[in-house]
């Protein structure tokens, strides 16, 4: 009956210590219970700190694309959104610096490892430069480390927070891409001062995160080995990665570009700058014929970058993905062809 009661506001504590060591070993994080809060995924922790660090019109760095709930969960607040373009090595520093110089900016959200949703890798460097300019110019980080543990190639790199000597970072992080999106269980760590106003957001928000859920969770880690467990889906994630770009090779238009991540579970597919993504889905009704992918235009505060796409390569079978994949490609050089067709046409 004790799983069927309340817990504190921050979470079962056993849990927590859980967490203390996976991110000490994993993350290069050191913190302790008293700094680890369990959330209802990383999305709400990414509510919290929006509620706790936005208020109307306030500057907020976001990477351009990045993260749909994320997005949303900022949008509630009305802050002024200032869109960083992300490279391959991650987020545009020297953009960044610029805007820092030229705006009054509250926080800057980055997603670091395996970017929602271009599948980008912030380099070492970057990070270091990053960390030094919310220190220079006083902004809090709110880091995401979603998709962090879902590695497939290449060496581990330190996350943003176990860089931080001044106590500026929040990090998030889930067990939705690593046991169960249905969980709906993710955490958070902060120090004092941040973590603090957190708790009494989080307790005003909902009390505290489903006690029954939080004691599967570590009933599970008592039996299992999250480090495994891990280590089996990567390989499983990995596979599908390698079937979709295996099918995308032979199937996308010559003038279709995509990425080949070191993790995560997107791909990012680039079409040339004047066609439209979302017009292209809705036409295509591409959903009817059991093809989903999120077009670019959701992916921007401004909306302005309409050629981008991301495609999820996680939740199908390999069949499905050839099947999916042929699909997509047979209706983009269909699409293509009738644009062009069509401007020919214009001209003439």
């Amino acid at each position: 009956m004790k799983l069927l009661q309340y817990n504190t506001s921050v979470g079962l504590p056993e849990l927590r210590q859980k967490l203390v060591k996976k991110m000490a070993w994993h993350d290069k994080i050191k913190t302790d219970n008293d700094h680890v809060m369990l959330t209802q995924g990383a999305q709400q922790g990414i509510d919290l700190t929006a509620r706790l660090m936005l208020n109307k019109d306030d500057g907020l760095v976001v990477e351009g694309p990045t993260y749909i709930g994320a997005l949303a969960a900022f949008q509630a607040y009305e802050p002024t959104f200032y869109e960083i373009p992300i490279k391959e090595d991650g987020m545009d520093v020297n953009f960044l610096e610029d805007t820092l110089k030229t705006h009054a900016v509250k926080m800057i959200y980055t997603v670091p490892d395996f970017q929602n949703p271009t599948g980008a890798v912030m380099s070492l460097e970057k990070r270091r430069q990053i960390i030094e300019l919310a220190n220079k110019y006083n902004v809090v980080i709110l880091e995401d480390g979603t998709y962090r543990d879902l590695r497939y190639s290449g060496q581990n790199l330190p996350t943003i927070k176990s860089l931080d000597s001044e106590g500026r970072v929040i990090y998030v992080s889930s067990f939705s891409k690593i046991l169960a999106p249905g969980l709906r269980l993710g955490w958070l760590t902060a120090e004092d001062k941040l973590f603090k106003a957190l708790i009494g957001l989080k307790s005003g928000a909902d009390i505290e995160s489903s006690n029954l859920t939080m004691s599967i969770v570590n009933t599970y880690l008592d039996d299992n080995s999250l480090e495994n467990h891990i280590a089996l889906i990567c390989n499983c994630y990995r596979q599908k990665k390698d079937a979709m770009l295996s099918a995308m090779r032979k199937n996308m238009p010559s003038i279709a570009q995509f990425t080949n991540p070191q993790g995560g579970f997107f791909i990012w597919l680039t079409m040339p700058k004047n066609f439209n993504m979302d017009k292209f889905v809705n036409q295509q009704q591409l959903s009817k014929s059991g093809v989903l992918i999120t077009s670019s235009t959701n992916l921007y505060p401004s909306g302005n970058i309409k050629n981008g796409a991301r495609i999820n390569f996680t939740g199908e079978s390999l069949a499905n993905i050839e099947v999916g994949i042929k699909k997509l490609g047979q209706a983009l050089s269909a699409a293509w062809d009738e644009q062009i067709k069509n401007k020919i046409i214009q001209v003439g």
